[in-house]
């Protein structure tokens, strides 16, 4: 799966010319309530009953650049080059979101708490 936050995609908006919506990175699981880029910190935290491993950021494809609805690719390499800029590299190339691994079979709903189990040092570099 892929984790992301609304608060690291407000912060890679601010330095867009043109802001991209949350469908241009294909998440699977929207996090809500915290800090920008503290995914990167997170190995382990549990949703409502399942709890998910974080083992690596997801390095992100040419994809990113194209709207999801229409395939247009309108901003040339954004938001790819910005990312770069920031400094959101890692092994792999740039990255935006954190892969998760459910460790257990449940049910994860819009609402559910939020629980950081386990906490270590950024995979960017």
């Amino acid at each position: 799966m892929l984790l992301v936050t609304t608060a690291s995609l407000a912060a890679l908006n601010a330095d867009l010319a043109e802001p991209v919506a949350m469908a241009r990175f294909r998440p699977n699981i929207v996090i809500d309530g915290t800090t920008a880029w503290r995914e990167d910190h997170w190995r382990r935290i549990r949703i409502g009953n399942v709890t998910l491993r974080l083992p690596k950021p997801c390095s992100r494809c040419i994809v990113i650049t194209q709207d999801p609805l229409s395939g247009a690719r309108e901003n040339g390499n954004e938001p790819l080059s910005t990312l770069m800029r920031i400094g959101r590299m890692g092994k792999g190339g740039v990255m935006f979101g954190q892969n998760a691994i459910a460790e257990n079979s449940g049910t994860i709903s819009v609402g559910d708490r939020i629980d950081v189990l386990e906490e270590g040092a950024s995979n960017l570099r």
